[in-house]
């Protein structure tokens, strides 16, 4: 039997599925229940801020392209700051998200391969014990940050997490912006792209058609996770995962708004 509190339950039961057999499953809305217990008591109950509660042995800042990686990442128990392709942040910015986690010991996610060296930077300003897991893009990202357990001690969540990571995959399916040659392959301009962990492995005309054909290449995935961009309308995104279950009937396929620009889909394979 298990409770737990979180703000995406879909993300909770998506964990459970992959382990065993999920039933009798309960989901309430605790900010609906202390709205209706304020009213019918007209007592409001202050939630005690981050600091007020002391520091934590261990915290996790994951640096995430949309709100919706936001939303999931913060359900996991991390800190979130936004970047990404145009907006990476700062050492600075780091530095006070590191502090924001009020943790002895951080763990810090850049999730792209160019925040890592500012995370880095950061790690060796900070006050705090920080470790860097070299995460290079958020889907792999995001796959170690579902194995965090902030109650065990540190050096045990990082080595979880860093195997994680180091198994997982992550897939960005983008349009590029000019005629090019990427990985000895010629590539139009406004043509769909998919990238894997970085490496361009389909390219063509159809976003959803270069998406399957990158998932097809992790033939031993158990799950993938797809984050859907900003401007992806729901029927198109409905349509790539139905493509994914159909083409890669093995794994699990969960679908998350992720928010974020530039990139049609991200997926995050296990």
């Amino acid at each position: 039997k298990v409770h737990v509190h979180t703000l995406q339950p879909d993300q909770i039961l998506r964990i459970g599925l992959t382990t065993g057999r999920v039933a009798d499953v309960v989901v309430e809305d605790l900010d609906a229940m202390t709205a209706e217990h304020e009213r019918a008591t007209g007592i409001v109950v202050e939630a005690p801020t981050r600091s007020a509660r002391g520091a934590t042995t261990v915290g996790v800042l994951a640096i995430v392209p949309g709100d919706g990686f936001a939303n999931v990442a913060e359900s996991l128990g991390a800190v979130s700051m936004r970047g990404g392709a145009t907006m990476n942040p700062s050492t600075e910015e780091i530095l006070a998200g590191i502090r924001e986690t009020n943790a002895r010991h951080v763990i810090v996610l850049p999730n792209d391969k160019n925040v890592i060296l500012a995370a880095q930077s950061a790690a060796k300003l900070a006050e705090a014990e920080v470790t860097v897991i070299p995460t290079r893009n958020v889907g792999q990202g995001m796959a170690a940050l579902v194995a965090f357990d902030p109650n065990k001690d540190p050096e045990t969540v990082v080595a979880e997490m860093r195997e994680v990571a180091e198994r997982a995959h992550g897939i960005e399916v983008t349009r590029a912006i000019r005629a090019t040659r990427i990985d000895a392959q010629d590539v139009m301009e406004g043509e769909a792209i998919a990238l894997l962990d970085g490496r361009l492995v389909a390219h063509g005309e159809d976003d959803v058609t270069v998406l399957v054909d990158a998932a097809k290449k992790l033939s031993d995935a158990e799950v993938f996770t797809l984050y859907s961009g900003a401007d992806v309308d729901e029927s198109r995104v409905e349509y790539a995962a139905q493509r994914l279950r159909a083409s890669c009937p093995r794994a699990a396929v969960e679908v998350v708004a992720g928010g974020q620009q530039h990139y049609a889909f991200i997926v995050a394979a296990e």
